[in-house]
């Protein structure tokens, strides 16, 4: 993560290092998916990653308009949250598996505070903003009898222009399983990469780029 003023080059910021934050982390997930006919569906999802820690600073670091100097006691919180949809339309469709296309958008908000302790003297600084992504990609589900199912989404888009500059590819294959015919239980693992380098947004230049690697476990209701 950078954040640069028109002050102030920032500083390269990786937050399992300079922060010492940890690698491993519980997050809330959603995902909604409604059937709208034979080959139609539209699918909503939501994530919250939000991380914070406590620490002294072994060296300079600058964010935004704001530097904080080698040996000042830093409260910094991070806090990332995805908001997606997209429509999903089966090429394929047979009783036993089905696969096709998608197109969604997605919206991550970046939010980042400091704030540094020294000699008695308290600053700090605030940043947020969003990142909007269209998102292309495939979609496939499996049925493997009346209890199982195996879904699978992948989806990546990358552009480059005057006011833009980001890349995003995710993918989610998973097993669902309904002891009970409309009630179960999903697991998924979820990988995501958000590198996201300029958006057109005042008073904003850098870029944060964000790497999810995870198992999910998550209740699930079918219709």
């Amino acid at each position: 993560m950078k954040l640069n003023s028109p002050e102030l080059e920032g500083t390269d910021i990786d937050l399992e290092r300079d922060f010492d934050l940890s690698k491993n982390k519980f997050f809330p997930r959603a995902d909604v998916i409604f059937r709208i006919g034979k080959r139609h569906q539209i699918a909503a999802s939501f994530f919250d990653l939000s991380r914070k820690k406590s620490l002294v600073l072994d060296r300079n670091i600058s964010y935004g308009d704001t530097t904080f100097y080698v040996n000042s006691g830093l409260d910094a919180k991070f806090r990332l949250t995805s908001y997606g949809i997209e429509y999903r339309f089966s090429i394929v469709k047979t009783p036993l598996w089905e696969a096709g296309v998608l197109l969604g958008a997605k919206g991550f908000r970046v939010y980042g505070k400091a704030e540094a302790h020294l000699n008695g003297f308290s600053y700090g600084v605030t940043k947020q903003y969003w990142a909007p992504v269209p998102l292309p990609g495939v979609h496939a589900l499996v049925n493997l009898g009346k209890h199982v199912v195996l879904r699978g989404v992948g989806d990546y888009f990358q552009l480059s222009l005057d006011d833009w500059n980001f890349k995003v590819w995710e993918v989610r294959p998973g097993i669902e399983i309904y002891p009970i015919e409309n009630l179960g239980l999903s697991f998924y693992y979820h990988y995501l990469v958000a590198d996201v380098n300029k958006v057109p947004e005042e008073n904003v230049n850098g870029f944060f780029k964000y790497k999810i690697s995870a198992v999910s476990g998550q209740l699930t209701l079918r219709f």
